[in-house]
C-alpha cells in the first residue's frame, strides 16, 4: 500500500514514454540478455521542472521490481513448458521499499564503478561483474566487445561521469573475499533478491539520476565472487 501511494504521487513527474520502452533500449536489452548479462535494469525520463528527490529514486526501484518479476515469470513459463510434469511454484520476491534506505555515492566511488581496469586490490567495479557474465563467441575480440557493450550500457543508464550523476546505493557496498566483515550491518534486508550463499557475493542495487539528460535508472545484480 505504501509503495502504491508513492507511485501515484510520483508518477505524474515521469514522462509518458520511458527509455526502457524505446527501440534502442529494447535492442540493447535483448543483446545483453542473449549474452547472459547478470544485471537487471530499467531507465526512464523525468519531466522538466520536477525534482529528482529520493522518492523518485524509490519509484525507479519499484519499476525495477516490475522488470525483475517480468524476467522471472518469463523464465518460469519457459521452464514449465520444457518440464511440464514437474510442479514448480510461481516465482515471488520480497521487495519492501518502506524498509530500504540509501547511501549517496561520492564522486570517487562513482569513478570506481565505471572503471574497466582489473585490479584485485580495489573495490569491485560494475564492469568486473558485467563483463564476467557475458558469454561471447571465441571468434570476436572478447575484451574489446565487453568494453564496448559496457560503454553502451552505462551510457543508456545515464551513468556518465561527465554529467555529474547522482548515484544512490541501496545494498551493501560490494566486498571482496569469502565472507562479509561481521561488524557491518546488512542494509539490503528489505529484499530477498540477494539470495544468501556460503560464498562471497558482489551485491549491487543502484539508482542513477542524470541531471543533463533528466533520466532515472535502477540497476541490480548479485554476482558470485570468483577466486
Amino acid at each position: 500500500m505504501v509503495e502504491r501511494k508513492m507511485s501515484e504521487n510520483v508518477m505524474e513527474h515521469m514522462d509518458g514514454l520511458g527509455l526502457s520502452e524505446s527501440s534502442r533500449f529494447t535492442c540493447l536489452r535483448k543483446r545483453l540478455d542473449d549474452l547472459g548479462c547478470v544485471f537487471e535494469y530499467v531507465t526512464m525520463p523525468l519531466k522538466d521542472g520536477s525534482s529528482s528527490d529520493e522518492q523518485c529514486h524509490r519509484l525507479a526501484l519499484a519499476k525495477l521490481y516490475e522488470q525483475v518479476m517480468l524476467s522471472q515469470l518469463d523464465w518460469y513459463r519457459r521452464l514449465i513448458q520444457s518440464l511440464s510434469v514437474a510442479d514448480y511454484p510461481e516465482p515471488t520476491m520480497r521487495w519492501n521499499l518502506a524498509e530500504a534506505f540509501a547511501e549517496q555515492m561520492t564522486q570517487q566511488q562513482i569513478l570506481s564503478l565505471v572503471r574497466v581496469d582489473a585490479d584485485r586490490h580495489k573495490a569491485p567495479s560494475l564492469y568486473t561483474d558485467f563483463s564476467r557474465s557475458l558469454c561471447l563467441s571465441h571468434e570476436v575480440d572478447s575484451s574489446m566487445m565487453r568494453k564496448a557493450l559496457f560503454a553502451e550500457w552505462t551510457d543508456a543508464l545515464g551513468l556518465r561521469v561527465q554529467d555529474d550523476p547522482v548515484v544512490l546505493s541501496w545494498a551493501d557496498a560490494p566486498w571482496q573475499g569469502s565472507s562479509k566483515p561481521p561488524q557491518r550491518k546488512l542494509r539490503c534486508a528489505w529484499t530477498d533478491f540477494f539470495c544468501p550463499a556460503p560464498f562471497g557475493q558482489h551485491r549491487w542495487c543502484l539508482t542513477i539520476w542524470n541531471p543533463a539528460r533528466r533520466t532515472l535508472a535502477a540497476v541490480a545484480a548479485c554476482s558470485t565472487v570468483q577466486s
